[in-house]
């Protein structure tokens, strides 16, 4: 069964179909490595000229390719029925800043040169079936607002350097195998539920909108 991909594809201060030779290059031979399906028409309107990206698509995986879209600030794969591990390519995506690939069929590690991203705001990669432990070069990942990493099978501590970042407002990892104590002074909307941590809770700061942290299911 084919599964509808709407991909989203945001360039520096305007969107695909610009003028950007070598952009255009790698999504015009994105396109001939799509799936075809019911979004026939639909992608045979998708020209050189088009003034923007935004179609329902199918993928077999991620495609490596995308890391050479130099441009790209947003990219959302999410839904999508992804398979297979997140590509190393990404890392070359030194211009984005969201990054949702959540609700596919993910394997394998969260690659640690994601880290390279360091202009990174929002990152999804929830309710899929990552393994591991959260790399601890995520540190230079400060600019996070948003980080998502719920319903995986992630294990080891969470990183006590998510409290230092001063943006970051949503920190949902419950429904994983996180291990140790929970790092105090988090703040913001944060739900740990669902792990196998130990030891004293911390006392929370929330933000005036959010006003819950899951904590429930753990071993204290």
């Amino acid at each position: 069964m084919l599964l509808p991909l709407f991909l989203l594809l945001f360039l520096d201060g305007f969107l695909v179909g610009s003028g950007l030779g070598g952009d255009e290059v790698v999504l015009s031979a994105l396109k001939k490595n799509f799936l075809r399906s019911s979004v026939t028409e639909v992608l045979d309107k998708w020209e050189s000229g088009a003034s923007e990206v935004g179609y329902f698509n199918v993928f077999d995986g991620i495609p490596v390719k995308l890391g050479r879209l130099c441009n790209l600030v947003q990219l959302d794969l999410s839904s999508c029925g992804l398979t297979g591990e997140i590509p190393n390519q990404l890392r070359d995506l030194n211009k984005l800043q969201t990054l949702f690939l959540h609700t596919n069929l993910l394997s394998g590690r969260i690659p640690m040169n994601l880290s390279n991203l360091t202009g990174l705001v929002s990152l999804d990669l929830s309710n899929s079936a990552l393994i591991g432990e959260i790399p601890p070069e995520f540190s230079t990942l400060h600019r996070f607002s948003l980080l998502n990493l719920f319903i995986n099978r992630l294990h080891g501590s969470i990183p006590e350097f998510f409290a230092t970042f001063p943006g970051l407002k949503i920190l949902e990892l419950f429904m994983n195998n996180f291990t140790r104590e929970l790092p105090e002074n988090f703040s913001g909307q944060t739900d740990v539920s669902s792990n196998k941590l130990t030891g004293n809770l911390p006392v929370f700061s929330f933000l005036p909108i959010f006003h819950y942290s899951g904590i429930s299911i753990n071993l204290i």
